[in-house]
């Protein structure tokens, strides 16, 4: 019997915005990205315990604190795009010149910030993503990644970042032709596996 063979090359990076009932997004399709990130948020450290220095039957492991499972965790990758659809992608990626309305093309976007899945503590109880409180230019956006297989609608499979914040600086241009944008990003929420986009209002700038 024949069987398909597949090698994740060729696929599609989305940018969501916050909005909850249908989220609009952007679309970038890519081949062969050179993109790099965790399957999943790490777990607290173990420490072990030893029954006055002496390893037995008594000798267990308790928890460390929950700091890596809360903390952001950094993706970077590199666009090449024209002119105009650089300025669309800058614009998605959190707005870093702060404009007034946050506008991607003709598109509002709104802020991912706080509508994100809940995460899980050390001891696998739900607690919120955090927030950056005192800062309100930090926005934030949500992003799927999706790698085709060879079989046409059949084992596609990705990743979903939620709650992902671009700072400014983090977002770097080179000019030419085309446009080469190195980007990293800090994943404040969940990193969950997907086989499909999340449906939502496809508002990708055509120029």
């Amino acid at each position: 019997m024949p069987t398909a063979v597949h090698i994740h090359q060729r696929g599609e990076l989305r940018i969501y915005d916050g909005t909850l009932t249908t989220p609009q997004y952007i679309v970038l399709p890519y081949v062969q990205p050179d993109g790099a990130f965790p399957v999943g948020r790490p777990r607290p450290e173990f420490i072990l315990r030893l029954n006055r220095g002496v390893a037995d039957g008594y000798t267990h492991y308790t928890p460390g604190d929950d700091s890596p499972v809360a903390s952001p965790l950094p993706v970077t990758f590199t666009l090449w795009l024209d002119e105009q659809m650089a300025i669309a992608v800058q614009m998605a990626l959190g707005n870093p010149h702060h404009l007034t309305p946050w506008a991607v093309g003709a598109t509002t976007f709104v802020d991912a910030a706080g509508t994100g899945s809940v995460l899980k503590n050390g001891l696998g109880n739900d607690f919120p993503v955090p927030q950056v409180t005192h800062d309100p230019l930090h926005r934030r956006i949500n992003a799927e990644w999706l790698w085709f297989s060879s079989v046409p609608g059949a084992l596609d499979h990705g990743y979903r970042h939620e709650e992902i914040y671009v700072a400014p600086d983090q977002l770097r241009i080179t000019a030419g032709d085309p446009v080469a944008m190195a980007v990293t990003y800090q994943i404040f929420g969940n990193i969950e596996p997907i086989t499909a986009f999340t449906a939502g209002a496809d508002v990708t700038p055509f120029y």
